[in-house]
């Protein structure tokens, strides 16, 4: 077992954590109701493991794993140019698209009460598209 961890230490967390599309091929051709979902493994070990396999637990398939490194600003995708670097599970970064968003998109977040709030929170999960919602009731404002 790893010295120092806890419960969060999962594969999903790690940076070793990667699709085995091998795998998935093969697990595909013997269970064809299956194809599409992904089979993940350790990209040291290569054994198969889930994301929340973890280093410490018992009967674990990343039990005693000594290699785990967490994704983020401790290990894995790091920060570059105060811009996110997004790493996926393939393990490859993906700095085109951080780059794009970070020069043309801006996010909003609405922070609902579900008590004071009841009425907008229904009307929102009546629409298919929130986002398209919300803009279409901000352009008719403007217009006025």
């Amino acid at each position: 077992m790893r010295p120092v961890g806890d419960y969060r230490d999962t594969c999903g967390a790690c940076v070793h954590f990667v699709r085995d599309e091998a795998r998935e091929r093969e697990q595909a051709e013997i269970w064809p109701w299956t194809a599409g979902w992904p089979v993940h493994m350790c990209d040291i070990g290569g054994q198969v493991v889930e994301a929340g396999d973890s280093p410490n637990a018992c009967r674990s398939a990343a039990e005693g794993c000594t290699d785990f490194a967490r994704r983020g600003r401790k290990g894995g995708a790091r920060m570059s140019n105060c811009k996110t670097i997004v790493t996926f599970n393939s393990g490859r970064t993906i700095k085109a698209q951080a780059k794009y968003d970070a020069e043309n998109t801006r996010q909003v977040h609405l922070k609902l009460n579900r008590r004071t709030d009841k009425d907008v929170i229904a009307r929102l999960d009546e629409v298919p598209s929130k986002q398209g919602y919300i803009k279409r009731l901000i352009r008719a404002d403007l217009k006025k």
